[in-house]
């Protein structure tokens, strides 16, 4: 039997956009159970199994316990090799199911939801973040900028890591690659000076 991976996020759209080849990749080796509040299944990730828990994006305390328990109740069963979370929600749910479990737990930081929230409303949302960030075994950050403002934050910042130079899902090169011709006609045509 293949060990397992549990992705865990607020909305599908992380693991369509961000995390579809990361997933691929993860699969040759891993089972992937994918859980979000999506009620169909991807046609991007058609593949890989799907679980419905009404993770939502604000704050819903009735139905975020009834995610809460659902989802520690599903972390119990498939008893994963990894727990991969993406969104703030994602994350702290992630955290909070795994308590009494201690699976491996790694989170992508993909920037802050308290940023532009002022008083109660931001510490409220900021502890959320410094609670993922220290109960979770690793995390990933799309950015050195992001990393930096974790710390001057005051964010325990020794268990993130940054791949590269940054970037979720990396840069496809052979679609993003300079062109100096294509550049000199756009200036041309924008007016913009060498």
């Amino acid at each position: 039997m293949r060990k397992k991976i549990v992705l865990v996020s607020s909305s599908i759209m992380p693991f369509e956009v961000f995390l579809k080849d990361i997933i691929y990749s993860l699969s040759q080796g891993y089972e992937i159970i994918i859980i979000t509040n999506a009620k169909k299944n991807s046609e991007i990730l058609k593949e890989y199994s799907f679980t419905y828990i009404p993770i939502s994006r604000g704050i819903r305390f009735f139905y975020d316990l009834i995610a809460l328990i659902k989802l520690t109740f599903l972390i119990r069963e498939i008893q994963p090799s990894l727990i991969i979370s993406i969104t703030p929600k994602g994350g702290f749910l992630s955290v909070l199911s795994n308590i009494f479990f201690k699976f491996r737990h790694l989170h992508f930081i993909t920037g802050q939801n308290w940023l532009n929230k002022k008083g109660l409303k931001r510490l409220f949302f900021k502890t959320i973040d410094r609670v993922t960030l220290e109960r979770s075994n690793f995390q990933l950050s799309d950015s050195k900028s992001q990393i930096k403002f974790l710390d001057n934050e005051k964010f325990d910042i020794n268990k993130i890591k940054l791949i590269n130079y940054g970037s979720i899902c990396g840069v496809d090169t052979n679609i993003f690659k300079p062109d100096l011709i294509f550049k000199k006609k756009q200036r041309k045509v924008l007016e913009i000076k060498d």
